[in-house]
């Protein structure tokens, strides 16, 4: 049986993977060397866990909280006003995503928007967004 971390993580990949409008590339959970992605693989979503916290609720059950990073690359060696309306749209859609199910597919009581970042130019001739969730499970103690 897989862990409730895997079953969200996959939850929010399978749920950025219905956005069509605008097209997404490649969605993956793990690092990707940009120089080895082909075109077609922009935008390249990348979705990890940046942190979880935890907290005893009860006697026999604990509360986690995933700090979720969604980071959305595309190519283009300039934050121009294209590259911005295109991040707006694709920043907005995913938004709209993640809210359709706050519960991951039942795994999880709650799923919510904790921050939108500013946009950055990286090394590689891309500009990246980031947007993190968190989402909240419950569990039983001596359980993940």
């Amino acid at each position: 049986m897989k862990s409730k971390r895997k079953l969200i993580l996959d939850n929010i990949v399978s749920g950025l993977s219905m956005i069509l409008t605008p097209k997404l590339g490649k969605i993956s959970t793990k690092p990707e060397d940009f120089a080895r992605l082909a075109r077609t693989a922009f935008p390249f979503v990348q979705v990890e866990i940046t942190s979880e916290t935890k907290e005893d609720i009860a006697r026999e059950w604990r509360l986690s909280t995933l700090t979720v990073a969604i980071t959305v690359h595309l190519q283009g060696k300039n934050n121009t006003e294209q590259t911005q309306t295109q991040m707006a749209e694709i920043i907005e859609r995913i938004e709209a995503q993640m809210e359709m199910d706050r519960t991951r597919g039942g795994v999880a009581q709650l799923t919510e928007l904790l921050e939108i970042g500013d946009m950055q130019e990286t090394g590689y001739p891309t500009v990246s967004q980031t947007i993190s969730i968190g989402v909240q499970y419950t569990y039983p103690k001596g359980n993940t």
